[in-house]
């Protein structure tokens, strides 16, 4: 063996990589073991770095390491070397191939190591890179590394916040991923990307079945735990160049002179690490919250992470920095919980263990339970200040991990309040009326009056729609209603409570409301008893609702049933619902009621439309509604009239209906109406003037089917004029604007008689004089009842009737006169007939008496002339029958007795007409029916009054 102690310090590096290159570790160490002094231990461990292949077991060259490290634990004489590849070499050719060598250096430029580590750990951290870079067989990594990690504190956190990660991720969590993480690729990554790397399989392997596992809280402990342990000891480091910022927010960080970190600075670097975790957990909450509130769950904080054994958690950290590191994620904790979107009872109940978990662990003790506390409903007074001046936006997911968020930030206002929210959830989820956590807090702290009515309202709807509710179960609704609206205070200290205060879910909304909700929730259910025993009976008063209140919310739902009823049976559907309501409470508990009492007379009144037929549109079925919201309810009898034949023949149970529309409060009993008027009751001329519109209906109904007896009837009968007015002045009939007082606000009934009076009949043959007679008899009914600007046409009407029923007696009296010339021969001296008396009546006036103008005298000359030729005939009668036998048959008597009616009608018809022209004269009515009378004789005679008996008298 030749002596190495004259060779040259180039040969013994270029024997050293020439040993390097065939792998013989052997050599080198007994190289090293000859040379200790002349070459660097740097050079040897770049040598190895650049030319040891990196897929050679570690076992082979630890103990090379070991010696470089600790220098040779082993003769030197023992050994023997080869140095025949250097000794042709001269000095200076070596030295010439010594610089042509390239040797990596022993610090790797993208790993995370501190500058300051020794060259024994950068050269260890760089191998470990390059055999995952080249082999990517990273349990040769671990078997390198394993044997000096008790040497460098530096070499432990690296190994514990890299390399354990990845060997944990490719190897024991996801072996079987497509892609594996790469050393390389983890330390050159900033905070965030990392953990999204490191946390990337989590999501997508979730196994939710019962009994398993979380992958999330098992990678945050096994994986991001470690990491974040080397990252704090990075950022710890880092304090003395620069002030750190993590998500824009700038962190102060206090240094040392002589580079060691206080303990301060220690919790902050923790916190920066973990800061990225929690908010990686707070934002896929929002995709996948039940992962991430089971992940919550199984993980108890930074203080559960796993070393691998190699150090403890949080080393280093004083207690004040461990407890705000809990409290930093009690916060996330917290925000993840607002995060909820929907939420079962189970749910409730584990986020409520959660947060029991999280007040034992900042606050030192536990919260009750979800179930004893729905059982007990406990009274909540909770100081929520911080609360009421925050905004909407302190429930974001922007600034849920803001150090002063009153939500979130762990105190025991905050915990009190979600676990107060927690319980409200809990009840409202029985109801089915499931909310989010976030949804339920903007509505306790932040709604106005009106939002939580609308809440309430659609809460107590869908109880309303859920099936087998007794009155037992809605009386416990009640209750625990009422424990939502101030969370167990009583009613009068929340009363006195600041009305822009937090005490209750339902804080904002009145007693008064509330209770005429569940009033009316009730009423929907037919909850009869129930309602009787809360709000009616005697020892149960305290309700804050009125005898007024408890009556309107009645009428409200019974008219709620009313108008979606479809059928008008009063004992189906909604009107049997709406019957049975009413029922229910009146007369018994509200006999002075006006509205309720309104709700029966309608109720009664569409249960007598439900026998007729009725359409208001084609191809639409009638509804009761259409009553209620109809412009004119009665104007809908002529609409039944119309489409039900022969109907007018039931004009009592028409009346009958009419009458109840009145008094249902569904037809105007004044021109303008308050408030107020809505449930007076009808006026006393309202319910008179009804009945003559629905009777003037059912005469142009029978008019219609030319059934002029039934209307001649209705007419007299339905239609009758006062029964003083025969016995005042008949000047007293017309008022001083002109219409006739029998017609005041009534247009409906003399026009129905004048229709009567001038319908025709179809019919013929030996009805027609009986008809005439009664068309004269309504048209001087019609006289009566029309205003004084309409008789003018109604008299043209009488005339023509009266001029008709003139030639048909006449032409009666011709057939029987020519029947009696066929039976008896004309004798000699024989009286003049009537006819000729009679044909003077049908002579047209005389031209000139329509030339000139006629001043007002001349006028009123000329209608009684007229009226008195049409409406006195007897007097001509008489004149030309005073020389006719006295005993005559009976068929003159029957004559007599009809023009003797005639006569009634007429001189009916002179007093109205005297009446109304007596007013535009300006005198009296008895005057001028004096001067009318003087004018008649003027023109046509006095003649004679028929006799009272008839003939033969």
């Amino acid at each position: 063996m030749p002596s190495l102690s004259g060779i040259s310090k180039a040969k013994i590096v270029l024997l050293a990589v020439n040993y390097t290159i065939d792998t013989d570790i052997s050599a080198l160490r007994r190289l090293w073991s000859f040379v200790p002094a002349k070459v660097p231990v740097e050079v040897m461990l770049r040598i190895l770095l650049t030319y040891l292949p990196e897929s050679i077991e570690p076992a082979q060259y630890i103990p090379l390491l070991q010696d470089l490290d600790s220098g040779p634990q082993h003769n030197a004489e023992d050994w023997s070397l080869d140095t025949s590849s250097v000794e042709g070499f001269s000095e200076e050719e070596a030295r010439r191939r010594v610089r042509k060598l390239r040797l990596l250096p022993l610090r790797d430029s993208g790993s995370s190591l501190p500058e300051a580590s020794d060259p024994m750990t950068a050269f260890l951290v760089h191998r470990v890179r390059r055999i995952d870079l080249q082999s990517g067989v990273l349990s040769l990594a671990l078997q390198l590394i394993s044997p000096f990690l008790g040497r460098s504190r530096d070499l432990k956190i690296w190994h514990i916040s890299n390399l354990l990660p990845v060997l944990r991720h490719n190897y024991e969590f996801y072996p079987r991923a497509s892609s594996n993480i790469a050393l390389a690729d983890l330390e050159a990554r900033d905070d965030s990307s990392s953990v999204n790397l490191l946390l990337s399989n989590a999501k997508v392997t979730v196994d939710r079945r019962p009994g398993t596992h979380n992958a999330v809280a098992r990678d945050i402990r096994g994986l991001v735990g470690p990491w974040a342990y080397g990252d704090g000891e990075r950022k710890r480091r880092k304090m003395h160049h620069a002030p750190l910022t993590v998500d824009a927010l700038p962190v102060k960080l206090s240094t040392t002179i002589d580079g060691d970190a206080s303990a301060d600075d220690m919790a902050r670097a923790y916190q920066l690490s973990w800061r990225t975790t929690f908010r990686w957990l707070l934002t896929t909450a929002t995709e996948d919250h039940d992962t991430i509130l089971q992940a919550i769950g199984a993980w108890e904080g930074p203080r559960d992470v796993d070393l691998g054994g190699y150090d403890d958690g949080m080393p280093g950290l004083s207690d004040t920095g461990v407890a705000n590191l809990n409290s930093q994620y009690a916060q996330c904790a917290l925000a993840v919980l607002y995060a909820a979107p929907t939420i079962s009872e189970s749910m409730l109940i584990g986020m409520n263990g959660i947060l029991s978990r999280l007040s034992e662990l900042v606050l030192g003790r536990t919260i009750a339970d979800l179930q004893s506390s729905l059982e007990t409903s406990p009274v909540l007074n909770l100081d929520l200040a911080d609360l009421i001046r925050s905004t909407p936006r302190s429930l974001s997911i922007e600034t849920a991990l803001d150090p002063d968020n009153p939500f979130t930030k762990p105190t025991e206002a905050s915990f009190a309040f979600l676990h107060a929210i927690l319980l409200s959830s809990m009840c409202l989820n029985r109801w089915r009326c499931e909310n989010s956590i976030k949804a339920l807090a903007l509505l306790c702290v932040y709604a106005t009056e009106e939002t939580q009515n609308e809440w309430l309202v659609r809460c107590i709807r869908s109880l309303s729609a859920q099936p087998n509710l007794d009155n037992r179960r809605w009386i416990n609704i009640r209750t625990q209603l009422l424990w939502l609206w101030t969370w167990g205070q009583s009613s009068a200290a929340a009363d006195q409570l600041n009305p822009d205060s937090v005490n209750g879910l339902f804080g904002r909304v009145s007693r008064a409301f509330l209770e005429t909700e569940v009033l009316k929730a009730l009423l929907l259910g037919m909850h009869h008893q129930a309602i009787i025993d809360i709000y009616l009976s005697p020892s149960r008063r305290k309700v804050h609702l009125s005898q007024e209140q408890i009556e309107q919310a009645i009428w409200d739902v019974a008219m709620n049933f009313y108008d979606n009823a479809t059928n008008c049976d009063r004992a189906r559907g909604g009107m049997k619902k709406a019957s049975d309501t009413i029922k229910a409470f009146y007369p018994e508990y509200f006999p002075r009621s006006v509205r309720l009492g309104q709700a029966e007379h309608l109720l009664s009144a569409t249960h007598s439309l439900s026998s007729y037929s009725l359409t208001l549109q084609r191809g639409v079925p009638f509804r009761p509604v259409n009553i209620r919201v109809h412009q004119d309810p009665i104007g809908l009898l002529g609409r039944v009239l119309e489409q039900n034949r022969r109907g007018y023949t039931e004009l009592d149970d028409l009346l009958e209906i009419g009458n109840d529309l009145v008094r249902a409060g569904l037809v105007s009993t004044k021109s303008k109406q308050t408030a107020t008027d809505d449930f007076s009751p009808p006026e006393s001329g309202v319910l008179a003037r009804v009945e003559r519109r629905i009777a003037s209906l059912a005469i142009d109904a029978a008019l219609a089917e030319d059934d002029l007896e039934t209307a001649h009837r209705y007419v007299l009968d339905r239609l009758p004029v006062d029964s003083d007015v025969e016995d005042q002045d008949p000047g007293a009939l017309v008022e001083s604007n002109g219409r006739s007082r029998l017609g005041a606000g009534d247009d409906t009934s003399w026009r129905a008689a004048f229709q009567a009076g001038r319908h025709r009949p179809r019919a013929s043959a030996s009805s027609d004089m009986h008809r005439l007679e009664m068309r004269v008899e309504l048209l001087s009914h019609a006289l009566l009842l029309a205003p004084a600007t309409s008789l003018s046409g109604i008299l043209t009407a009488w005339r023509q009737c009266e001029e008709e029923l003139d030639e048909a007696v006449a032409h009666e009296a011709e057939e029987e006169q020519q029947w009696d010339d066929k039976a008896n021969p004309r004798l000699s001296g024989q009286f003049v007939s009537n006819t000729e008396a009679y044909s003077k009546r049908t002579q047209p006036v005389s031209a000139t008496d329509e030339e000139g103008p006629m001043g007002l005298f001349d006028v009123a000359r000329g209608a009684a002339a007229a009226l008195s030729k049409s409406a006195f005939p007897l007097r001509a009668v008489a004149a030309g029958a005073q020389g006719m036998a006295v005993n005559q048959n009976d068929d003159d008597g029957d004559e007599w007795q009809r023009v003797r009616k005639r006569d009634q009608v007429s001189n009916l018809v002179t007093t109205g007409l005297a009446s109304g022209i007596g007013w535009v004269l300006g005198t009296s009515g008895v005057e001028t029916a004096a001067g009318l009378g003087r004018a008649a004789d003027l023109d046509i005679g006095a003649t004679p009054a028929p006799p009272k008996d008839g003939p033969g008298s």
